[in-house]
């Protein structure tokens, strides 16, 4: 009979593992979907292939986000990623390179149109790196936060990943 008590009786304790956490660099074996991307997509521009979020807050906390960001992106390897011919590479954690940062101020230049620069910044990706691109915008009343990160990277569940470790 299939009861929960009686599936209990079967369950047995897993050992514990330790994962190994250390910071890993360098050229990285590509997974089938990661071959495919490299080598058979005729995208007309490879770097052009990101995903991008907006958060929104009365006022970030600009010194205390890029510690986090940097953080994060220690802790995350494949945010280090760049590509080499067609070789993908995680840089080491020393490099200037980890991410890009940008202040936008709407206030001071109301010229300015967001959307616009989404687009901009979304387009100005490159697999060279940094692969994450963090942009501020300033607003009377708001700031927004987007990042932008190539999908070689980031997928659907890495984002919450993210988010929680940014919240965090």
């Amino acid at each position: 009979e299939r009861t929960i008590e009686n599936i209990a009786k079967k369950v047995v304790k897993m050992e514990e593992r330790n994962c190994e956490q250390s910071e890993i660099n360098g050229k990285i074996v590509l997974t089938p979907v990661q071959k495919d991307f490299i080598h058979n997509h005729k995208l007309k521009e490879m770097n052009y292939y990101n995903q991008a979020i907006i958060l929104e807050a009365e006022k970030f906390d600009k010194n205390a986000l890029k510690k986090v960001l940097e953080e994060i992106v220690r802790h995350h390897d494949m945010l280090r990623l760049y590509q080499k011919d067609t070789d993908l590479i995680i840089r080491k954690c020393d490099n200037d390179l980890l991410f890009s940062y940008e202040e936008i101020d709407m206030v001071y230049n109301s010229s300015i149109n967001m959307e616009e620069e989404c687009t901009r910044i979304n387009k100005s990706m490159d697999l060279n790196g940094p692969i994450l691109k963090a942009v501020i915008f300033v607003d009377s009343n708001k700031e927004y936060l987007m990042l932008c990160i190539h999908h070689l990277a980031v997928d659907e569940v890495s984002w919450r990943i993210l988010i929680e470790d940014i919240r965090t």
